[in-house]
C-alpha cells in the first residue's frame, strides 16, 4: 500500500509549480549567545564575554571601573596606615589583652579600619556594578557590529550613570546591610545563650536559625544583585523600588543557577585576587621590620589596591552580563 501524498505534493495530472524559498529559522539577535529566553551562560560563556567586553571597552572597564576601585581602596588604606590603627592591631601583643584599655583600644582600632573598609567597599562596588551595566548594554546592542562600532567614552558612561548613582549606592546599601543582618542574627543567639550557659537551647536554636537564614539568603539576595544593574539600565525605569520589583520577577525560576554562577564566579575571583596579591604580600614580609614599617604598609595597600582593581571589574561585569541573559 502506497503511502499518502505529503502536503503540496501535485495531484495526478498537474504539473509541479514554483516553490518559493524556504524561510530561515528565526535566530538569536545579532550578537547574542544562542541561549534560551530568560536563560544563564555558563560560567565559561560568561567569562568569554567578560574577556570580550574587556577587549571592547578597556579604557572604560579597567582605566574608570578599575579606577574607581583602586583610587577607594588606596584611599582606605592610606587612612587606616595614616592613623596607624592596622599596624597597632597587628603588632598588639596578647599579653597586652589583659588590660581593659588595651582591650578597648583594639577594639575601637578594629572598628574604624572595618567601618573604612566597608564604606570605600560600598562607595566602589555601587560605582563599579554600574559602570559594567553601562558597558555592557553599549556592548550587546553593538552586536555583530563591534569591529566598526565605537566604545563609550568615560564621559558618555559617567553622562548615562549618574542621574542614577544615588539609587545604585542605595541599592548596594541595602545589600550589604541585608547581608550584615543575615549573618548577625545566629551569631547574635548564639553569643547571648552562650553567655547563659544554656547550650542545648543554644545549639538546637541556632541550627534552626542558619536553615532560616539560608533560606532567606537564597530568597533576597539575588533579588538584591540584579536589582542594581535593573536600575542602571536606562530602559529599567526609574526608582530603586522598581527596580527591586523587576529584578524579582527576572530571578523567579532562576535562583539556583545564580548561585551556582555566583559561587564558581567567586572562585574565580579568588584565584584572580591571589595571583595579582601574592607578589605584594611577599614584598610587604620582606619589608618587615625595615624602618618604621611604612614601606611594609605602603606594599599592603598597593597590594590591596591593584587585586581589587583587577578583579572588582571583572566581577561587575559578569553581574551586567547575567542581568541582560535574564532581560532577554
Amino acid at each position: 500500500m502506497s503511502s499518502p501524498r505529503g502536503w503540496g505534493e501535485p495531484t495526478w495530472g498537474e504539473t509541479p509549480g514554483p516553490t518559493s524559498p524556504a524561510q530561515p529559522a528565526p535566530g538569536p539577535i545579532s550578537g547574542t549567545p544562542t541561549t534560551p529566553t530568560g536563560g544563564l551562560q555558563p560560567v565559561g560563556q560568561l567569562m568569554d564575554e567578560v574577556i570580550a567586553a574587556i577587549r571592547w571597552a578597556p579604557r572604560v572597564t579597567w582605566a574608570f571601573g578599575g579606577t574607581i576601585v583602586g583610587v577607594l581602596t588606596l584611599v582606605q588604606g592610606a587612612l587606616a596606615a595614616g592613623l596607624g590603627l592596622r599596624r597597632y592591631v597587628e603588632t598588639l601583643h596578647p599579653g597586652d589583652l589583659a588590660d581593659i584599655d588595651s582591650q578597648l583600644s583594639m577594639i575601637a582600632a578594629s572598628a574604624v579600619v572595618s567601618v573604612l573598609a566597608w564604606v570605600t567597599g560600598l562607595l566602589a562596588s555601587a560605582l563599579c556594578a554600574g559602570v559594567a551595566a553601562v558597558v555592557v548594554g553599549h556592548f550587546r546592542r553593538a552586536g555583530d557590529d563591534r569591529a566598526t562600532t565605537s566604545p563609550p567614552s568615560a564621559g558618555t558612561v559617567w553622562a548615562e550613570l549618574r542621574p542614577r548613582v544615588g539609587g545604585a549606592l542605595g541599592l548596594a546599601l541595602l545589600l550589604a546591610f541585608t547581608i550584615a543582618a543575615l549573618a548577625a542574627v545566629p551569631l547574635v543567639w548564639l553569643v547571648t545563650l552562650a553567655a547563659s550557659q544554656a547550650w542545648l537551647l543554644a545549639f538546637g536554636g541556632g541550627v534552626l536559625l542558619l536553615l532560616g537564614v539560608a533560606v532567606a539568603a537564597f530568597w533576597l539576595l539575588p533579588v538584591l544583585a540584579v536589582a542594581l544593574p535593573e536600575h542602571v539600565t536606562p530602559s529599567g525605569g526609574a526608582g530603586t523600588g522598581g527596580a527591586i520589583g523587576r529584578s524579582a520577577r527576572l530571578v523567579r525560576g532562576n535562583r539556583w543557577r545564580l548561585v551556582g554562577v555566583w559561587l564558581l564566579t567567586s572562585i574565580v575571583l579568588a584565584l584572580a585576587n591571589g595571583a595579582v596579591s601574592t607578589p605584594f604580600g611577599w614584598l610587604s614580609t620582606m619589608l618587615t621590620g625595615v624602618g618604621d614599617g611604612t614601606w611594609t604598609a605602603v606594599a599592603w595597600i598597593l597590594g590591596s589596591a591593584v587585586s581589587a582593581a583587577v578583579t572588582a571589574p571583572i566581577g561587575a561585569l559578569v553581574l551586567a552580563l547575567v542581568h541582560t541573559d535574564l532581560r532577554r
